[in-house]
C-alpha cells in the first residue's frame, strides 16, 4: 500500500549559539593559560588548522574602575618619593614596575623590571620581565629573556616557551620545551595539561587521558583539568565517562561556566536533560548575566519530557522566561527564533510567526538565515497557511538555491514547501516542482523523501509507468547511502516503489525489491499490504488478503483502514474476474467503486474493471 505521508524533521528547530570549549593548560595561583578549541559535539573540526584561540590571562585582584587611574597615580607618586629609601630593593621595583604596567607604560616598567634583575639573580624578577614582554605583545624578547634563565632547570621558564609555541602553533616546539619541563619536575601539573592539549590536537586521546590522570593526581580539586579530561573521552566516543568528569567538576566548582556548558550540550545530545536543568538551575542562582547558560537552560526547558500537558506548558513557560532573561543581558536573531519556536508550542501562532519573521529578517549570517527561513516556512505549515508558505520560497526560491551545494536545513525547507503544494492539491505543479528540485537533493533521506513523492505522484495523481520504472536505480543508491537499513523513510521509499511496480504490473521488479523490506511485514502496515497485495496478484488469494486484513488492524486512522479496505477490495475483484469468479469479483468492485473515503484513483480503476467484467458477461 502506498504510503503518502512525509517525515518531517523537527529536532533542529531550537538552536543555540556555539561554545568554543576552553582547555586549560597549565593553573596555578597567578595565572591561567588557556587553549579554545571547537564546540565538543563537533569534534571532526579539531586540528591544528582549527580556529583557535589561544590567551594568556593574568588573574589579578579587581579594582575599582571608577577609581583605578587615580589610585595608581596616587600609589606611584607615593612609590616615587620613598626612591631614595627603597631603592636598593627589587621588590620596591617590582612593585613599581607593576603600577607602570597596568598603567600601560611599557618602558618605565620594563626599566624597573631591569632594576630587579640588577638587585637580584632570583628568577623570579626574570620572569617577571618575560611576563610584561608578553603582554605588551613582544614575542621574540619574551622568548629571549626566557631562554636566558638556563631552561633545563628552570621549570616556569620552559613551560613559558612551550605556551608561546602553542599560540604559534607549534606543536613540535611545544611539546620540545614542555618536556624539558617534565625532565627537571616530571610532577609539573601544567606541563601534564599542555602535553594533554598536544595529544588531543594530534589525535591521541589515550595520551592526553595519561597527561590530565597525573594533573589530576596533582590538583584534585582542579575542574579544569576534569574538562580536559572529559573532551579526551569525547573523542574516544566515551560519552559517559566524559559526562561523569563533567558532573565532578561541576561539583568542584558549580560555577565553573566552561564546564556547565560543555556538560549541557553534551547532555542534550545524551538525552540527559533532566540533570542538566537542575545544574544550570543552580548557576542562574548566582551568575545571571551569562547568556549561553540562560539559552541552554531554555533548550533544556523546550525539550524536556513531561508526565501531563500542564508540565509541559509550565515547562515552554519557563524556557520562554529564560530567553527574555537572555535577551536583555545580549540581542540576538536566535533568540527571536527560539521565542517564536516556544510561542509555537504554546499555541500561540500570531506570535510565532512574528518573533520568527523578525529573527529571519535580523539574522545576519548565512547559516542562520537559512534556519529561521526554515522555521518560519514550517510554522506556516503547521498553521495551515499553505498558500502562504508557497507564497514566501517561491519569493526567495533564487536566494535559496544559489549555491551550487544546498545545506540540509535548506533542503528540510524545500520538502516542507513541496508537502506545502502536495495539500493545496496543486498536482500538475507539484511533479514539475519535485522533478526540477530533486537534482538538488544531496542528502540521501531527504533525496528518498523526493523520490517516495514522485513514486506516488507517478502511482495515482498522474499515472507515468516510465517513470516509476526510472526511479528504481536513484532510490537503490539513495537507500545505499543510509547506513540504518531500519531507517523508516528507507523502509517507505522501497515499499512505495514496490507498490507502484505491482501496480503497473512490473511484477519481476517489485520482486526483486521485496527482500529489502521483508523484515517489515507484519510489523509496518503498507509493508504488509504491498505483500498482501503482490500474493493476490499471484493468484493467493486467501494469503494475500490475511495480510491485507492484518494491515488494517494495524492502523489506528479510520480513514485510512476504509482505504485499505478499498485497494483489498479492488485488487481482489480485479484478480477474480482473470479466475473466472465475476459473481464474488462484481461485488467486491462495487464496494471498491463506491467507498465515499476512498481514493478517487482506485475507485476510477474498480469502474473501469467493472466495465470490463460487464462486456466480458454480455
Amino acid at each position: 500500500m502506498l504510503d503518502s505521508s512525509m517525515k518531517l524533521e523537527r529536532k533542529e528547530e531550537l538552536s543555540v549559539n556555539d561554545v568554543s570549549v576552553r582547555l586549560v593548560l597549565n593553573e596555578n595561583e597567578t595565572s591561567m593559560v588557556s587553549f579554545y578549541l571547537p564546540s565538543p559535539l563537533d569534534l571532526n573540526e579539531l586540528n591544528v588548522d582549527s580556529n583557535t584561540l589561544i590567551s594568556l590571562e593574568k588573574m589579578t585582584n579587581q579594582l575599582d574602575v571608577f577609581n583605578m587611574e587615580t589610585w595608581l597615580d596616587d600609589e606611584i607618586f607615593e612609590l616615587e618619593a620613598k626612591k631614595e629609601r627603597f631603592g636598593g630593593s627589587p621588590i620596591f621595583h617590582t612593585h613599581l614596575a607593576n603600577m607602570y604596567e597596568f598603567k600601560s607604560d611599557i618602558v618605565k616598567s620594563l626599566h624597573h623590571r631591569e632594576k630587579a634583575i640588577e638587585l637580584s639573580q632570583n628568577l623570579v624578577f626574570k620572569h617577571n620581565k618575560a611576563s610584561t614582554l608578553k603582554l605588551f605583545g613582544q614575542t621574540n624578547e619574551f622568548k629571549q629573556t626566557l631562554i636566558e634563565c638556563n631552561i633545563v632547570n628552570d621549570e616556569v621558564s620552559s613551560l613559558g616557551l612551550a605556551l608561546s609555541e602553542m599560540e604559534a602553533r607549534n606543536l613540535e616546539g611545544a611539546r620540545e620545551y614542555a618536556s624539558i619541563c617534565l625532565s627537571s619536575d616530571c610532577l609539573n601539573s601544567g606541563a601534564r595539561m599542555l602535553m594533554g592539549a598536544i595529544s588531543l590536537i594530534e589525535r591521541d586521546p589515550q595520551e592526553a587521558i595519561r597527561h590530565y590522570k597525573v594533573a589530576q593526581d596533582l590538583q584534585p580539586l582542579s575542574a579544569p583539568v576534569l574538562v580536559n579530561m572529559a573532551f579526551a573521552y569525547c573523542q574516544l566516543k566515551q560519552f559517559d565517562q566524559a559526562l561523569r568528569a563533567l558532573k565532578r567538576a561541576l561539583v568542584i566548582d558549580l560555577l565553573d561556566e566552561n564546564a556547565l556548558i560543555f556538560y549541557a550540550d553534551l547532555a542534550f545530545d545524551r538525552q540527559e536533560i533532566a540533570d542538566s536543568i537542575v545544574r544550570m538551575e543552580r548557576f542562574v542562582e548566582f551568575e545571571r548575566d551569562k547568556p549561553e547558560v540562560w539559552e541552554r537552560l531554555a533548550r533544556a526547558y523546550f525539550f524536556s519530557v513531561t508526565e501531563s500537558d500542564s508540565e509541559k506548558k509550565q515547562s515552554l513557560f519557563k524556557a520562554l522566561e529564560c530567553l527574555k532573561n537572555q535577551n536583555a543581558i545580549s540581542v540576538h536573531a536566535t533568540i527571536y527564533n527560539n521565542i517564536g519556536l516556544v510561542y509555537s508550542e504554546l499555541g500561540d501562532k500570531k506570535k510565532a510567526l512574528r518573533f520568527v519573521s523578525l529573527a529571519f529578517t535580523q539574522s545576519e549570517k548565512e547559516e542562520l538565515k537559512e534556519q529561521t527561513f526554515h522555521n518560519l516556512i514550517y510554522l506556516h505549515y503547521r498553521s495551515g497557511s499553505y498558500q502562504e508558505a508557497i507564497k514566501i520560497v517561491e519569493a526567495n526560491f533564487d536566494n535559496l538555491v544559489h549555491r551550487e551545494e544546498l545545506s540540509k536545513c535548506v533542503q528540510k525547507t524545500l520538502l516542507h514547501y513541496v508537502r506545502c503544494l502536495e495539500k493545496v492539491n496543486k498536482t500538475d505543479v507539484l511533479i514539475k516542482v519535485v522533478e526540477k528540485l530533486s537534482p538538488l537533493i544531496s542528502y540521501p533521506e531527504y533525496l528518498l523523501e523526493f523520490y517516495t513523492g514522485l513514486v506516488y505522484l507517478y502511482a495515482v495523481e498522474s499515472p507515468n509507468k516510465h517513470g516509476v520504472v526510472g526511479l528504481i536505480d536513484p532510490i537503490l543508491k539513495a537507500s545505499d547511502n543510509i547506513s540504518d537499513k531500519s531507517n523508516s523513510v528507507m523502509v517507505r521509499a522501497i515499499n512505495n516503489l514496490c507498490f507502484a511496480l505491482y501496480s503497473f504490473d512490473e511484477k519481476q521488479a517489485a520482486d526483486d525489491l521485496m527482500p529489502f523490506i521483508m523484515n517489515y511485514i507484519n510489523r509496518d502496515p503498507y509493508v504488509t499490504a504491498t505483500f498482501g497485495m503482490s500474493l493476490i496478484m499471484k493468484g493467493k488469494i486467501d494469503r494475500g488478503e490475511s495480510y491485507y486484513n492484518n494491515a488494517i488492524a494495524m492502523l489506528t486512522d479510520n480513514l485510512e483502514k476504509k482505504r485499505f479496505k478499498q485497494r483489498r477490495d479492488y485488487e481482489i475483484g480485479k484478480i477474480l474476474i482473470e479466475c473466472g469468479d465475476s459473481r464474488r469479483a462484481k461485488r467486491l468492485l462495487l464496494k471498491a467503486k463506491n467507498e465515499s473515503k476512498g481514493l478517487q484513483s482506485v475507485a476510477l480503476d474498480a469502474t473501469r474493471c467493472l466495465r470490463l467484467l460487464n462486456d466480458k458477461l454480455s
